[in-house]
């Protein structure tokens, strides 16, 4: 949906979930073989990606499971 109203971002899809990684690779094989989209194995309250790496960080329907959730909070302003 977002690809679809701004489709000059680029993408960054994240779970510590292999499972939910592989499935959400295989429904969105087309915008991923555009370059625009990418899933990675990872968790919210340790990102794996370098200070300022992200312009906007989005959660849905997740952040009340982070442990602790203002772990969550200082990586996405990381």
């Amino acid at each position: 949906l977002i690809l679809s109203e701004f489709s000059s971002v680029e993408l960054i899809g994240l779970d510590f979930s292999k499972k939910h990684i592989d499935k959400a690779k295989l429904l969105n094989q087309n915008m991923i073989d555009s370059k625009k989209l990418n899933f990675q194995i990872g968790y919210a309250e340790n990102l794996p990606f370098q200070d300022d790496h992200f312009e906007i960080v989005i959660s849905i329907e997740s952040a009340q499971h982070f442990d602790p959730v203002d772990a969550f909070i200082k990586e996405s302003y990381r």
